[in-house]
Protein backbone atom coordinates (compact mmCIF):
# COMPACT_ATOMS: atom_id res chain seq x y z
CA UNK A 1 0.00 0.00 0.00
CA UNK A 2 2.62 2.35 0.74
CA UNK A 3 4.22 1.60 -2.43
CA UNK A 4 0.74 2.88 -4.31
CA UNK A 5 1.13 6.09 -2.15
CA UNK A 6 4.58 6.53 -3.22
CA UNK A 7 3.59 5.83 -7.00
CA UNK A 8 0.61 7.56 -7.20
CA UNK A 9 2.32 10.96 -5.21
CA UNK A 10 4.91 11.02 -7.36
CA UNK A 11 2.20 11.14 -10.42
CA UNK A 12 0.34 13.81 -8.45
CA UNK A 13 3.89 15.44 -8.30
CA UNK A 14 4.84 15.19 -12.21
CA UNK A 15 1.27 16.87 -13.16
CA UNK A 16 1.87 19.49 -10.94
CA UNK A 17 5.15 20.37 -11.79
CA UNK A 18 6.12 23.77 -13.51
CA UNK A 19 5.68 23.52 -16.66
CA UNK A 20 7.42 26.31 -18.47
CA UNK A 21 6.41 26.43 -21.86
CA UNK A 22 2.87 26.75 -20.71
CA UNK A 23 3.97 29.10 -18.17
CA UNK A 24 5.57 31.24 -20.95
CA UNK A 25 2.35 30.84 -23.46
CA UNK A 26 0.13 32.40 -20.36
CA UNK A 27 2.13 35.24 -19.86
CA UNK A 28 2.41 36.16 -23.49
CA UNK A 29 -1.42 35.70 -23.82
CA UNK A 30 -1.40 38.19 -21.14
CA UNK A 31 0.62 40.34 -22.79
CA UNK A 32 -1.56 39.98 -25.60
CA UNK A 33 -4.69 40.87 -23.69
CA UNK A 34 -2.71 43.45 -21.81
CA UNK A 35 -1.87 45.26 -25.27
CA UNK A 36 -5.40 44.91 -26.54
CA UNK A 37 -6.85 46.50 -23.31
CA UNK A 38 -4.62 49.23 -23.62
CA UNK A 39 -5.18 49.66 -27.68
CA UNK A 40 -8.95 49.92 -27.25
CA UNK A 41 -8.41 52.15 -23.90
CA UNK A 42 -6.17 54.86 -26.56
CA UNK A 43 -8.85 54.72 -29.08
CA UNK A 44 -11.69 55.22 -26.78
CA UNK A 45 -9.62 58.25 -25.58
CA UNK A 46 -9.14 59.66 -29.00
CA UNK A 47 -12.55 59.34 -29.81
CA UNK A 48 -13.82 61.05 -26.79
CA UNK A 49 -11.58 63.79 -27.88
CA UNK A 50 -12.44 63.90 -31.21
CA UNK A 51 -16.15 63.83 -30.18
CA UNK A 52 -15.34 66.82 -27.89
CA UNK A 53 -14.00 68.98 -30.53
CA UNK A 54 -16.49 71.08 -32.05
CA UNK A 55 -15.15 71.83 -35.73
CA UNK A 56 -18.71 72.69 -37.04
CA UNK A 57 -19.05 75.23 -34.65
CA UNK A 58 -15.83 76.67 -35.27
CA UNK A 59 -16.89 76.93 -38.90
CA UNK A 60 -19.74 78.92 -37.84
CA UNK A 61 -18.08 81.08 -35.56
CA UNK A 62 -15.61 81.99 -38.06
CA UNK A 63 -18.05 82.42 -40.63
CA UNK A 64 -20.11 84.80 -39.15
CA UNK A 65 -16.89 86.81 -38.08
CA UNK A 66 -15.74 87.10 -41.42
CA UNK A 67 -19.47 88.64 -42.26
CA UNK A 68 -19.29 91.12 -39.37
CA UNK A 69 -16.04 92.55 -41.12
CA UNK A 70 -17.43 92.44 -43.98
CA UNK A 71 -20.17 94.28 -42.67
CA UNK A 72 -17.60 96.62 -41.36
CA UNK A 73 -15.95 97.62 -44.39
CA UNK A 74 -19.30 98.17 -46.15
CA UNK A 75 -19.96 100.81 -42.89
CA UNK A 76 -16.31 102.22 -43.16
CA UNK A 77 -16.19 102.61 -46.90
CA UNK A 78 -20.15 104.67 -46.26
CA UNK A 79 -18.50 106.71 -43.46
CA UNK A 80 -15.61 107.52 -45.47
CA UNK A 81 -18.04 108.64 -48.17
CA UNK A 82 -19.90 110.59 -45.92
CA UNK A 83 -16.97 112.08 -44.99
CA UNK A 84 -15.73 113.20 -48.38
CA UNK A 85 -19.19 114.59 -48.97
CA UNK A 86 -19.25 116.63 -45.88
CA UNK A 87 -15.92 118.06 -47.09
CA UNK A 88 -16.64 119.45 -50.30
CA UNK A 89 -20.11 120.94 -48.45
CA UNK A 90 -17.41 122.57 -46.00
CA UNK A 91 -15.66 123.52 -48.91
CA UNK A 92 -18.46 125.20 -50.14
CA UNK A 93 -19.38 126.47 -47.24
CA UNK A 94 -16.00 128.35 -46.74
CA UNK A 95 -16.38 129.70 -50.50
CA UNK A 96 -19.91 131.00 -50.16
CA UNK A 97 -18.95 132.43 -46.59
CA UNK A 98 -16.15 135.30 -48.39
CA UNK A 99 -19.33 135.89 -51.42
CA UNK A 100 -20.79 139.46 -51.09
CA UNK A 101 -23.89 139.81 -53.52
CA UNK A 102 -22.39 141.28 -57.08
CA UNK A 103 -19.27 139.12 -56.98
CA UNK A 104 -18.25 136.23 -59.57
CA UNK A 105 -19.15 132.94 -58.21
CA UNK A 106 -15.65 131.15 -58.61
CA UNK A 107 -17.33 128.11 -59.05
CA UNK A 108 -19.58 128.91 -62.18
CA UNK A 109 -18.90 132.20 -62.69
CA UNK A 110 -22.22 133.54 -62.75
CA UNK A 111 -22.70 136.94 -60.75
CA UNK A 112 -23.95 136.39 -57.23
CA UNK A 113 -26.99 137.85 -56.73
CA UNK A 114 -27.84 136.05 -53.23
CA UNK A 115 -26.32 134.05 -50.89
CA UNK A 116 -28.09 130.97 -49.43
CA UNK A 117 -27.95 130.84 -45.66
CA UNK A 118 -24.95 129.23 -44.59
CA UNK A 119 -25.51 125.53 -42.96
CA UNK A 120 -23.85 124.13 -40.15
CA UNK A 121 -20.99 122.03 -40.86
CA UNK A 122 -20.92 118.23 -40.62
CA UNK A 123 -17.13 117.50 -41.60
CA UNK A 124 -16.26 117.18 -37.80
CA UNK A 125 -19.16 114.50 -37.15
CA UNK A 126 -18.65 112.51 -40.37
CA UNK A 127 -15.12 112.41 -39.11
CA UNK A 128 -15.97 110.74 -36.03
CA UNK A 129 -18.03 108.54 -38.03
CA UNK A 130 -15.26 107.55 -40.14
CA UNK A 131 -12.99 107.11 -37.40
CA UNK A 132 -15.50 105.06 -35.02
CA UNK A 133 -16.34 102.69 -37.99
CA UNK A 134 -12.52 101.98 -38.79
CA UNK A 135 -12.06 101.51 -35.18
CA UNK A 136 -15.19 98.82 -35.56
CA UNK A 137 -13.81 97.66 -39.00
CA UNK A 138 -9.89 96.88 -36.56
CA UNK A 139 -12.09 95.05 -34.14
CA UNK A 140 -14.35 92.57 -36.24
CA UNK A 141 -10.54 92.03 -38.21
CA UNK A 142 -9.13 90.94 -35.31
CA UNK A 143 -12.03 88.72 -34.20
CA UNK A 144 -11.81 87.08 -38.05
CA UNK A 145 -8.43 86.50 -37.44
CA UNK A 146 -9.18 84.99 -34.03
CA UNK A 147 -11.96 83.19 -35.20
CA UNK A 148 -10.02 81.84 -38.65
CA UNK A 149 -6.60 80.60 -35.75
CA UNK A 150 -9.41 78.92 -33.49
CA UNK A 151 -10.49 77.28 -36.91
CA UNK A 152 -7.21 76.25 -38.10
CA UNK A 153 -6.55 74.74 -34.41
CA UNK A 154 -9.57 73.13 -34.02
CA UNK A 155 -8.95 71.15 -37.55
CA UNK A 156 -5.77 70.15 -36.95
CA UNK A 157 -6.77 68.73 -33.64
CA UNK A 158 -9.65 66.97 -35.55
CA UNK A 159 -7.19 65.21 -38.20
CA UNK A 160 -4.80 64.30 -35.73
CA UNK A 161 -7.04 62.96 -32.85
CA UNK A 162 -8.57 60.99 -36.43
CA UNK A 163 -5.31 59.70 -37.28
CA UNK A 164 -4.74 58.40 -33.23
CA UNK A 165 -8.22 56.62 -33.46
CA UNK A 166 -7.27 55.24 -36.79
CA UNK A 167 -3.94 54.33 -35.50
CA UNK A 168 -5.34 52.73 -32.06
CA UNK A 169 -7.80 51.13 -34.30
CA UNK A 170 -4.87 49.02 -36.22
CA UNK A 171 -3.42 48.13 -33.17
CA UNK A 172 -6.27 46.72 -31.78
CA UNK A 173 -6.96 44.38 -34.90
CA UNK A 174 -3.11 43.65 -34.83
CA UNK A 175 -3.15 42.30 -31.31
CA UNK A 176 -6.80 40.58 -31.14
CA UNK A 177 -5.23 39.08 -34.79
CA UNK A 178 -2.46 38.02 -32.57
CA UNK A 179 -4.56 36.15 -30.30
CA UNK A 180 -6.09 33.86 -32.72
Amino acid sequence: KLDLNVDHAGTALKQSLFDTERHTSLRMAREAIRRVEDCRGEAERARTAAGKLDAAAAKKKAADADARLEAARKHTAQAEEAQRAAERADEATHIRSALKPGDTCPVCGETVHKIAKVATSTLAPAQKAVRDAKSAEMKAADAASKAANELTRVTQQAKSAAETVEKAAADLRREEDALK
